[in-house]
């Protein structure tokens, strides 16, 4: 979709942008680039957590509630078709400190959570009806199993290759490296 158009574009804006990871992070949102996402969530966590790094994650989730990003927080609603964001923003709440821009974040991802406990309840509700008519039941194991197993709009392993996505990886962790070498 618009998101595998603008992928080329995409990788030639976000390695200048290594330099901030936080910005990155935001860009790679933006782009509607999950699954990168989700891995610099994952780098990023390895991280010495400085302050400014802190305020800045801080002013993303703050961001994230901006008009800007309006349509990431409506992907939220299905987030079977993006397991790949939802996991994003979990990461993104594990890095906080339990302050207000985690609050904020841990309150949209409840709200997420509510509408994936109402799909399940629905699928259970037609596996009743079924198995009362004596068809078989079409599918729905667990909540959690519901989201991870969807398909995740993003980058599959075979994708991310072929668009340099792995490239992109290891020169991410090149750059915030020396940046974390050099700030010590």
């Amino acid at each position: 979709g618009k998101a595998a158009a603008a992928r080329p574009l995409f990788l030639h804006l976000l390695e200048p942008w290594f330099f901030n990871p936080v910005s990155a992070l935001a860009l790679c949102l933006w782009a509607q680039q999950y699954e990168f996402a989700v891995e610099m969530i994952t780098r990023i966590a390895v991280f010495d957590p400085s302050l400014d790094m802190l305020r800045q994650l801080d002013q993303l989730v703050h961001l994230l509630e901006s008009p800007v990003f309006s349509g990431l927080r409506l992907r939220l609603l299905e987030p079977r078709r993006h397991p790949a964001l939802f996991k994003c923003l979990l990461g993104l709440a594990m890095l906080l400190p339990q302050a207000a821009a985690f609050r904020t974040l841990s309150e949209r991802i409840r709200v997420v959570q509510s509408g994936l406990l109402l799909e399940f309840q629905q699928m259970e509700q037609q596996q009743q009806q079924q198995q009362q008519q004596n068809q078989p039941a079409a599918g729905g194991t667990k909540l959690l199993a519901m989201v991870m197993s969807a398909g995740s709009g993003g980058a599959s392993g075979g994708e991310r290759d072929a668009h340099g996505f792995d490239r992109l990886l290891g020169k991410f962790d090149e750059v915030t490296a020396s940046s974390q070498e050099s700030s010590r």
